[in-house]
């Protein structure tokens, strides 16, 4: 998926889109351009439309589906892909940064809790 793409709405560089941060059916539906992703800097919906083509934005009228992020996907994401890097933590790096705000504190440590006792 796209990573150092901008938004088509708002132009933020996005680091890393994390479209497996999605649960089903929306992860499969985004990468299969059926589905949209929001974006972390200014919530627009931003469709994935094929390798090497830039991201678009969401057709007026088109459904939303599996457009937010699931924090528990982003945490056991984050223990996994970082060595144990907690959510928390990763939210605090150059390609977590974006999705420092996305969701709370509060989530975003019960996420972590409940990731550190079922990877």
């Amino acid at each position: 998926m796209p990573h150092n793409e901008p938004c088509p709405a708002c132009g933020f560089l996005v680091p890393d889109w994390h479209w497996e941060w999605h649960e089903e059916p929306g992860f499969s539906a985004i990468y299969q351009g059926a589905a949209g992703m929001e974006c972390p800097a200014c919530g627009a919906v931003v469709m994935y439309v094929g390798a090497g083509l830039p991201l678009t934005l969401s057709p007026p009228g088109m459904a939303a589906q599996g457009a937010k992020r699931d924090v528990a996907k982003a945490a056991r994401w984050s223990r996994v892909s970082n060595t144990g890097m907690t959510l928390a933590d990763y939210l605090t790096t150059a390609a977590g940064q974006p999705y420092a705000r996305y969701w709370t504190p509060a989530e975003v440590h019960q996420a972590d809790q409940q990731a550190a006792t079922n990877p």
